[in-house]
C-alpha cells in the first residue's frame, strides 16, 4: 500500500503520469496500474482522464492527497525517532522562512537554538510567504515564519513581531522595483503605491531582495523594504506609516510537532506562545 500511495502522491503532485514515472524511476505503465489498483482498493476514482491525455484530480483525491501528505510526515517522523533510539541519530527539525526573515532574523536566533537543542537537526527553507504556507499547509515544512497574513482553517498563527517598511531609492524614479506576487512585501508595495497614487513607468519584478537592493544601490529604481535590511548609508532611505505584523504559522493537524522547538524559537524572539 505504502508503494502505491507514493505514486499517488507523486501523480498529483505532478499532475502528469509521465513526470511522476520519471521522478520515482518506474515506467508509465507501472505509473498507470499503481493508480488503477490504488482506486480498485480504495472503491474511487482519484483522477478524470481525457482524451488528450490530461488528467484532473477529483475530490476524492484532495481529500487522500491531504491524509497521504499527513500520514507520511508522521511516518517520516517515526523513522527519525527509531533512528535517534537506535544509533544516536539526530531529528529533524524544518523551519520554512520568508526572504525578509529568513535573510535577516533567523541569523540572529539559529545558533542559540542549536544550542539550546544540539539533537536537532535544523534545516532552513527560504521562499516567498506564500510558498512556505503551502508547505506548512501540505506537512512539509513543520513551522512557517512569514510576512503575509494568508489563513486556512488547518493554520495556527501568531504575530512574533513587527516590521517597520522604508522607501529605499530616490522617490522620482519612475522604475519600481517589485518582489513577485505571493511574496509579503509585494502586497505591501502594491499597497503603498495605491495610497499614494504612484504609477511607475516601470515596474521590474524580481524575486530576490538581494538583487533588489544591488540595483537599488546601482541607482537603478526605488523600492519599498523591511527596515531590518542591510542597506549603505548613501542610498535614500525614507520612513513610512507601514508597519506590519511578522506570523509564526504551523498546521494543526501536525502528527508530532515538537512544542518545546516551538517555545524555544518563540523565547528568541522575547514573546511567548498562545
Amino acid at each position: 500500500m505504502f508503494q502505491l500511495l507514493e505514486t499517488f502522491i507523486s501523480v498529483y503532485e505532478n499532475n502528469n503520469f509521465t513526470k511522476a514515472a520519471s521522478e520515482l524511476s518506474i515506467s508509465q505503465p507501472t505509473i498507470s496500474v499503481h493508480i488503477e489498483k490504488l482506486e480498485t482498493e480504495i472503491g474511487v476514482a482519484l483522477f478524470e482522464r481525457s482524451s488528450n491525455k490530461k488528467i484532473t484530480p477529483t475530490l476524492a483525491a484532495h481529500f487522500l492527497y491531504e491524509k497521504t501528505k499527513r500520514m507520511q510526515s508522521s511516518w517520516d517522523n517515526i523513522i527519525d525517532e527509531l533512528a535517534s533510539l537506535s544509533n544516536g541519530k539526530n531529528r529533524s527539525f524544518k523551519i520554512g522562512a520568508s526572504q525578509t526573515i529568513g535573510n535577516y532574523l533567523i541569523p540572529r536566533i539559529l545558533g542559540k537554538l542549536q544550542k539550546a537543542f544540539p539533537k536537532v537537526d535544523f534545516e532552513i527553507i527560504i521562499d516567498n510567504s506564500e510558498q512556505i504556507f503551502q508547505s506548512v499547509s501540505m506537512l512539509d515544512t513543520d513551522i512557517g515564519l512569514v510576512e503575509s497574513p494568508l489563513v486556512s482553517p488547518n493554520i495556527d498563527r501568531q504575530v512574533f513581531m513587527h516590521d517597520k517598511m522604508v522607501l529605499l531609492g530616490d522617490p522620482e524614479n519612475k522604475t519600481w522595483l517589485l518582489r513577485e506576487e505571493g511574496s509579503g512585501i509585494r502586497e505591501y508595495s502594491d499597497r503603498y503605491m495605491m495610497e499614494h497614487n504612484i504609477s511607475p513607468e516601470t515596474r521590474l519584478v524580481i524575486n530576490s531582495n538581494e538583487v533588489i537592493l544591488q540595483l537599488v544601490e546601482l541607482g537603478y529604481g526605488c523600492t519599498l523594504q523591511s527596515e531590518l535590511v542591510n542597506y549603505p548609508n548613501f542610498v535614500e532611505a525614507e520612513e513610512t506609516m507601514l508597519i506590519r505584523p511578522l506570523y509564526a504559522i504551523s498546521n494543526k493537524n501536525h502528527p508530532d510537532l515538537d512544542e518545546k522547538i516551538i517555545h524555544g524559537i518563540f523565547s528568541l524572539f522575547n514573546i511567548s506562545k498562545k
